[in-house]
């Protein structure tokens, strides 16, 4: 059994162990072991108004085939497909036009095994044929069953393929366990050191890790990350930072799960004179039996995007979901888990590429904010994306470090990151 990756990041927010098996409870909706075929969606403008509807179909293990949305853009419609293991392989969205479907984008990805990409690629329909957009595509050498190194490789029209990064991986002696990954960038023809990242555990989970930079031809400490888990395999994840020879707390990032598994809490925290919630959302959930009927999102801010002063706007409502037509099919329970979501390069210049896998997976929009909690740079989507999303970074984005929140179809972060920008 190869290893599985690991990519590290300036933090990782929601960090986890990719596992197939685990992804499979969780759907398009982002609901845990519920199999809805239809969904209303409702935006809250003084009163629930109506904005969409959604039908799903699934396969026997509880992964979408389809899923025809109908809103104020008109019918779309995303066809799934998978490989002999349950992995994704392949989206085919399609919006319906004079009459008929019409294919708009295609995202198809392939494994080197059950646990680790081999590819991605982003598809746009010409007309006549599927022309790529954007890719990646990951390169690995192997010391017996482990995996050595991992090389990325990213795909643009402009500049064809080109290398990205490359991540080599350090064992505990005798064992695969990973201890370190050293991450490097290519620049002019050579591999330039970023980062070492040292992860520690308690029994089979992380229990931190340890972000070093290489400055002056030297490894030095920069950050840390601590994990704490809690009932319901909810999670804490707390940043520091390493200065004047003390940890200074920084950032704090907390996920809380029902007894079902599902979401209802997630927000984001800056240290300042103490904690101060920057972002977050807030789940209201209605249960029938253990399906859920009914999801009400509100949304937490501490500032309104545009302005420059606190605006303290508390929890406001900001999408309605009902849930009907519950599909019966039987999938083990497993361990809440969230999409797997990767960033790639950090630090970065001018572009990166946001890689996500799992059920939950479709992304709606990007939001990139600043230590403060301020909306620096927002991307939305008109159709929800995934696979891999490839972001240019606008020249107001200076160098500095910000947080990359990264929303799903229903508004839900599916990952929080810190990641750092160097012009």
């Amino acid at each position: 059994m190869k290893c599985r990756i690991i990519i590290p990041f300036l933090f990782i927010a929601f960090f986890s162990l990719p596992n197939q098996a685990q992804s499979e409870q969780k759907k398009k909706t982002d609901l845990a072991n519920s199999f809805p075929r239809h969904m209303e969606e409702f935006s809250w403008q003084e009163a629930w108004l109506p904005s969409a509807s959604v039908d799903i179909s699934y396969n026997s293990s509880g992964s979408p085939v389809s899923i025809e949305r109908s809103d104020s853009e008109g019918l779309s419609k995303q066809t799934f497909y998978y490989n002999n293991l349950g992995q994704e392989t392949e989206i085919v969205s399609q919006m319906f036009v004079d009459g008929q479907w019409v294919n708009f984008e295609k995202e198809t990805s392939s494994y080197l095994d059950e646990s680790n990409p081999q590819s991605f690629m982003s598809y746009e329909w010409t007309g006549s044929d599927w022309l790529l957009t954007d890719g990646s595509q990951y390169d690995y050498t192997f010391d017996g069953n482990r995996i050595s190194t991992m090389t990325l490789s990213s795909y643009s029209p402009e500049a064809s393929w080109e290398f990205v990064g490359r991540y080599t991986y350090e064992y505990q002696v005798g064992s695969s366990d990973l201890v370190a990954i050293v991450s490097e960038v290519y620049e002019e023809g050579i591999w330039i050191y970023t980062t070492r990242t040292v992860y520690e555990y308690d029994g089979n989970q992380i229990s931190a890790f340890f972000l070093y930079s290489w400055i002056n031809a030297e490894w030095e400490l920069v950050s840390k990350m601590i994990y704490e888990y809690v009932a319901n395999e909810s999670m804490v994840l707390t940043g520091s930072s390493w200065l004047d020879d003390a940890w200074m707390p920084s950032i704090r990032m907390t996920d809380n799960y029902d007894s079902h598994g599902n979401t209802i809490l997630s927000t984001t925290e800056y240290y300042g004179n103490g904690w101060m919630v920057l972002s977050g959302q807030q789940y209201e959930l209605t249960y029938s039996g253990s399906n859920v009927v009914q999801r009400i999102t509100k949304a937490w801010s501490l500032f309104n995007p545009g302005q420059k002063a606190v605006t303290s706007i508390g929890w406001k409502n900001s999408k309605k979901e009902v849930f009907s037509d519950f599909a019966s099919l039987f999938v083990p329970e497993q361990p809440q888990v969230v999409a797997s979501v990767k960033v790639f390069p950090n630090p970065a210049q001018d572009q990166i590429q946001i890689i996500v896998q799992g059920e939950s997976s479709t992304v709606s929009s990007l939001n990139f904010m600043d230590l403060t909690g301020r909306i620096r740079f927002k991307q939305d989507f008109l159709t929800p994306r995934s696979g891999v999303i490839s972001q240019a970074l606008p020249s107001s984005l200076s160098t500095g470090i910000y947080i990359l929140q990264v929303s799903g179809s229903n508004g839900a972060p599916l990952a929080k990151k810190l990641i750092t920008i160097i012009r």
